[in-house]
């Protein structure tokens, strides 16, 4: 490290100035560099001036780091240890290579802790790294839009003038259009918050009720409890915006000190705290709130398939079915005594896709299609990806291949019974 800051203070054009501490240029730039103070020319070539991604490396400004912040993780020594072992790699991948964070939080030295082997560290790090990128380059072209486009409105209302609104014109005559007399309106973004807010209270009130199960195994990890996030937010969103007749949703058995209700705090606080949220998330069973007899819960490891949809029943979404194994989900479900089903796909669709186990909005579009009247394979063939079922020609092709299998097998049998 000493070797590079000497080396520095010899030849500062290595340097960028927009960084707080010392960076190294690549050798594509310092050949541009070289090439354009040989030519005489008063501008750098820079590689990187049309670069979104570039501009947003050169002006990160990198947080002061110490061990002492994240004393209240160690628990002994060693950890002690530890911190400052991930601090001084942390330290020397910024310098070498910058491809590292600008600050790193107590979540974030929380799951370095977890990580056992440096490589998943420095994977770690750099997979913050990319995802501090992309947000500033988003939020860089965001603004850029931004400014764009009320240039563009800007000249517009200029061009046309100071009668752009209004019934009349100059002579008194009526003008349609918009901005003028016309039948149409704007519909903002606060009035379609207004119906689907409109929409929940009713389906609070009267409509069916659907549970997502909050438990999950405590060893789930960080990447698929964020999996599981989106899937949630998203069923939400589903929920919300596309159906006629929104569904009831309650999110049961939150465990607040659980890892997995501190990721829904920090990385989705709209979604918990959003002033329109009419579900609720509670530490209660679903048990609690609605009768066993009622209650069915879907899951991909039930061995009894849902034949008939009921618009009673409440169906419960588990939240991290597919992490835990099927006799511990069975023994749950057979100490609570209710029902255990599966969604028919075997007997109603040709299955070719990777996992059976749906995100839990495309559950949901299958649950609203069936309450609206669709059949089963109707609902399948409308929400599932198109390459998860075989198509009709696909079936009959694979029909032909084992005929011809079996008619190959035959005249070899035959063969043979001739020779004897």
């Amino acid at each position: 490290m000493s070797f590079i800051l000497n080396s520095l203070q010899r030849w500062p054009s290595l340097a960028t100035t927009r960084h707080w501490f010392p960076r190294l240029m690549t050798a594509r730039q310092m050949c541009g560099k070289n090439m354009a103070n040989d030519a005489g020319e008063d501008k750098v070539t820079n590689f990187a001036d049309n670069d979104d991604e570039e501009v947003v490396k050169n002006e990160r400004i990198f947080a002061e780091v110490n061990a002492k912040q994240y004393e209240c993780l160690a628990t002994d020594s060693d950890q002690l240890r530890t911190i400052s072992g991930i601090l001084s790699t942390y330290e020397y991948l910024k310098y070498s290579t910058s491809e590292v964070p600008t600050q790193l939080t107590t979540d974030h030295m929380r799951h370095l802790l977890q990580l056992k082997s440096r490589n998943q560290r420095n994977k770690y790090l750099n997979y913050l790294y990319k995802k501090e990128i992309r947000e500033m380059v988003s939020n860089r072209m965001r603004s850029r839009e931004k400014i764009d486009k009320k240039k563009q409105l800007t000249d517009r209302w200029h061009d046309m003038g100071a009668n752009r609104t209004g019934i009349f014109d100059d002579n008194g005559n009526i003008v349609y259009g918009l901005w003028h007399n016309t039948l149409f309106t704007r519909i903002s973004p606060q009035n379609t918050r207004h119906q689907t807010q409109h929409r929940l209270r009713n389906a609070s009130l009267f409509g069916q009720n659907i549970v997502f199960d909050m438990t999950a195994d405590p060893q789930i990890t960080v990447s698929n409890c964020l999996t599981k996030l989106r899937q949630l937010v998203n069923s939400y969103q589903v929920n919300r915006y596309h159906f006629n007749e929104p569904f009831n949703l309650h999110f049961c058995n939150v465990d607040q000190n659980s890892d997995i209700w501190r990721t829904i705090q920090q990385k989705s606080s709209e979604f918990t705290k959003f002033p329109y949220f009419l579900s609720a998330f509670t530490s209660k069973s679903y048990l609690d709130l609605f009768n066993p007899r009622d209650v069915i819960y879907l899951s991909l490891r039930a061995d009894q398939q849902l034949l008939d949809y009921e618009s009673d029943k409440i169906y419960v979404i588990g939240f991290g079915d597919d992490f835990s194994s099927k006799d511990k989900l069975r023994y749950k479900l057979r100490s609570e005594k209710i029902q255990f089903r599966r969604l028919p796909l075997d007997k109603f669709v040709q299955w070719s896709g990777p996992t059976k186990d749906l995100k839990s909005a495309i559950v949901l579009n299958i649950l609203n299609d069936i309450r609206d009247g669709q059949q089963w394979r109707e609902a399948f063939e409308r929400n599932l990806p198109k390459g998860f079922i075989k198509s009709q020609d696909v079936i009959e092709k694979e029909n032909l291949y084992i005929m011809e299998k079996i008619k190959k097998r035959l005249k070899i049998s035959n063969n043979l019974r001739l020779e004897l």
